[in-house]
């Protein structure tokens, strides 16, 4: 029934080909590009302004780029929850705390692998 959706890889070309279309529709559109660099910074001072207050908006930072979700926050979102879906229709899905390429190589330790990243 899902065809495409279930499996487990697809084309990087036909990827490629959808990301690109999906940025002219965005310039078309919004006229702003697809991205998520933002995003992940605006998180970052959010989650650090509910751990020290205000202070974090004194940053140059944050004064050029303001702590709000956007669209851009939804987009990053919305590809989470995307590749969760993705996952189980797939049937791919599993909790690992450590990828099978680490484990070869330094062994299944977790805490090692969190004080290498």
């Amino acid at each position: 029934m899902l065809g495409f959706l279930s499996e487990t890889s697809w084309s990087p070309y036909a990827v490629g080909i959808g990301i690109g279309i999906s940025s002219w529709l965005s310039f078309l559109i919004s006229r702003y590009p697809i991205s998520c660099s933002t995003s992940f910074s605006r998180t970052s001072g959010m989650i650090e302004r509910l751990l020290r207050g205000k202070k974090v908006e004194q940053k140059p930072y944050y004064q050029e780029i303001e702590l709000i979700g956007d669209w851009q926050s939804t987009l990053v979102l919305g590809m989470v929850i995307g590749a969760f879906i993705s996952a189980i229709l797939s049937k791919d899905f599993s909790l690992q705390w450590v990828p099978d390429l680490w484990e070869t190589t330094f062994g299944n330790k977790p805490l090692l692998r969190g004080i290498a990243e």
